[in-house]
């Protein structure tokens, strides 16, 4: 699991980092960021930002080679925890990539209510996820998220979700996105700040 993360973020990370805002921001926790893929990414194009990797304990173990590869150890400190528990406080930005939909929305929910009750007044969310079109044309970018979606469903407790869906989840949370912007991979990048 943890190495087809890292795949499908290496597969991602320019297109994230390039439809991102960073600017004005110091620090940034990537939660559930796995081994640290598009967190070395996102450091390596920021020079100015300092990063905390989160997630559980036996998945940040993998990341110290990632980090050091990527020469941004230095500015990225690893921390184990539970994002359905808490989540590290007071930085700028919350990267959530490719998690919510692995939750359902009860536990989307719960991840995104931690994150709002960690971050300042002016802080960002920032979600990369596979986001659903209201109405399906039979393209095969759409097909490749429906059956994406299909996977989530079959393989574990969640699943894509539509523009709409994300809004519902985000304001359950407390939270309201500014912004949608496609990538030119299957991600959409989804900011959102304190309602």
């Amino acid at each position: 699991m943890n190495h087809a993360m890292t795949t499908g973020s290496r597969a991602i990370a320019s297109a994230v980092v390039a439809a991102c805002d960073f600017s004005g921001a110091r620090t940034i926790t990537d939660i559930g960021g796995g081994h640290g893929t598009l967190m070395s990414s996102v450091l390596r194009a920021n020079p100015g930002l300092h990063g905390f990797l989160f997630d559980f304990e036996g998945v940040v173990a993998g990341a110290v080679d990632v980090l050091n590869k990527a020469g941004v150890a230095d500015r990225c400190d690893i921390v184990a925890g539970d994002m359905f528990a808490s989540v590290p406080a007071d930085c700028d930005i919350y990267l959530i990539s490719r998690v919510i939909n692995f939750c359902d929305d009860a536990q989307a929910v719960a991840v995104l209510k931690n994150c709002r009750a960690a971050m300042a007044s002016d802080a960002r969310v920032i979600m990369v996820e596979r986001v659903l079109p209201e109405v399906a044309e039979p393209t095969s970018m759409i097909q490749s998220k429906m059956m994406s979606d299909l996977t989530m469903l079959v393989r574990t407790e969640g699943r894509e979700r539509t523009a709409t869906e994300f809004q519902a989840l985000l304001t359950e949370a407390g939270l309201r996105a500014t912004r949608i912007v496609p990538t030119a991979t299957p991600v959409s990048v989804i900011d959102a700040v304190r309602a």
